[in-house]
């Protein structure tokens, strides 16, 4: 009776183990994915950058027509009201949320320029590019969406939307 209690004794210790262990192993974190506009783009004194964005709600296709529709945009003309360019943005709520960047995030623009003014789709920048490019151009990119991943509430990426 006595081996049988050791026996029990050490399967409950062994299991305690294993439970312990596998409860401090970390978990797959939950990406958030939100759209907005950046409105600021800072250094800070430590060498991180704070992204300051103001979310927005973009809509495409059919959802695109309805949602203009449901904001009294197509007044006098509603059968026949179509988003231009097949997109529509909705930005009802003022709340800025200011984010801290990864600085292994990863940045992506669909217009970063080029000296002969074009540009290349879907292009990597470095953070310190993507603060530059935004901050000498702050009036013009106030206007242009950008999705950002945000992993424990830090952005992990930060992807430039097209807009035509």
């Amino acid at each position: 009776m006595k081996k049988w209690s050791m026996f029990l004794m050490s399967v409950v210790m062994v299991l305690s183990f294993i439970s312990s262990v596998t409860s401090a192993a970390p978990s797959a974190q939950k990406v958030e994915k939100q759209i907005g506009y950046i409105t600021q783009v800072q250094k800070q004194k430590n060498g991180k950058y704070k992204v300051t964005i103001d979310y927005i709600q973009w809509f495409s296709g059919e959802a695109a027509n309805r949602a203009m529709r449901e904001d009294g945009k197509c007044k006098g003309f509603e059968s026949e009201c179509f988003a231009p360019n097949d997109f529509y943005i909705r930005n009802v709520n003022p709340k800025l949320r200011t984010f801290e960047l990864s600085k292994k995030a990863v940045i992506r623009l669909q217009t970063f320029g080029r000296k002969d003014g074009n540009f290349y789709f879907d292009q990597k920048v470095s953070l310190d590019n993507f603060a530059n490019h935004f901050n000498k151009n702050k009036q013009h990119q106030a206007h242009i969406p950008y999705w950002i991943e945000l992993q424990s509430g830090v952005i992990v990426k930060v992807t430039e939307q097209y807009v035509p």
